[in-house]
């Protein structure tokens, strides 16, 4: 399929267990293509600060496996502008949250994402227009998004 950079493909940020179980088609419309390229650009500059791969989980998400997934109705995933991701070789999700913040890179919206639950979390990161740096934590103890990069309670053991 399509390299969208030197790291990503088309393939690579399309790929669901859940579409695959399911027998959904994930392929995007071209339009959304357009914006997995900004997404792989993004991912690269992340990369880049990580110096280790990214295992992406979720990236690009239609609209029947958004919803299959619990995912938001205004979720960039359907766009095509955000990726879920760990660097295990690089560290927690919540060391990656801090590493990009502290960085230059431009992004729209990170969230560290429920990093007190058994597998220890993701990044959430959204390229999307308007690039707003806007940084969030969700932890499944708390149930709800707070502003900020915070820990949550199993990461203060």
């Amino acid at each position: 399929m399509a390299r969208l950079s030197r790291r990503f493909s088309v393939q690579r940020l399309i790929v669901s267990e859940t579409a695959a179980e399911r027998g959904l088609d994930n392929r995007p419309p071209v339009r959304v293509v357009r914006n997995l390229r900004k997404l792989a650009a993004g991912l690269e500059r992340i990369r880049a600060i990580a110096g280790r791969e990214l295992h992406v989980t979720s990236a690009y998400r239609g609209p029947t496996l958004n919803a299959l997934v619990g995912g938001s109705s205004t979720s960039h995933h359907m766009a095509g502008f955000a990726a879920d991701f760990t660097s295990p070789r690089f560290g927690s999700p919540f060391r990656i949250c801090k590493a990009i913040v502290r960085s230059a890179v431009r992004f729209d919206q990170l969230i560290y994402e429920h990093g007190d639950a058994q597998d220890g979390g993701w990044v959430h990161v959204s390229f999307a227009p308007k690039m707003r740096r806007r940084v969030l934590t969700i932890c499944k103890a708390r149930g709800r998004y707070q502003r900020g990069l915070r820990r949550c309670p199993v990461d203060l053991l």
